[in-house]
């Protein structure tokens, strides 16, 4: 019975060592991926050559427009733990680079509604089903990256 116990335990923390381990990919290699996915199910789901040319733009404007946020997001919060750790930073300075990438924000946020509301358009209702759920995880993949290179 210990020795089957034993054995047991060496071979959860075999699984759990496996599992820390990872692919090694980048969460920049797994947005790539997502990204290569939601193409592959466009080019699946829309069958007029003329639509699909158009869709898989619209999917490389929203990988562009996801990305930049990420991006954009990351240095924001540089900036701010930057200016957070400097005693003299006055609460106007925060509000006002709060203030600043707020309305930042509100363009970028558009950028990326723009770029989905034109992939939807050229996907279409019949089948954005499909497609829906491979932007869904492209998009996080995409968030997921937060200023990594």
């Amino acid at each position: 019975m210990k020795r089957s116990l034993k054995l047991l335990w060496i071979i959860v923390a075999a699984c759990v060592l496996c599992a820390c381990a990872g692919s090694g990919s980048t969460s920049v290699q797994r947005a790539e991926k997502a990204f290569d996915e939601l193409r592959s199910a466009v080019t699946k789901g829309v069958a007029e050559p003329g639509r699909q040319t158009r869709a898989l733009a619209a999917v490389d404007g929203l990988q562009a427009a996801a990305l930049d946020f990420s991006d954009r997001f990351a240095r924001f919060e540089a900036e701010i733990e930057h200016l957070n750790a400097d005693p003299d930073t006055s609460r106007d300075a925060l509000a006002a680079k709060f203030h600043a990438f707020n309305a930042e924000r509100n363009v970028l946020r558009g950028n990326v509604v723009k770029a989905h509301l034109a992939l939807l358009a050229e996907v279409g209702a019949e089948s954005w089903p499909k497609v829906s759920d491979f932007e869904q995880k492209a998009l996080l993949a995409a968030v997921s990256t937060r200023g990594a290179k």
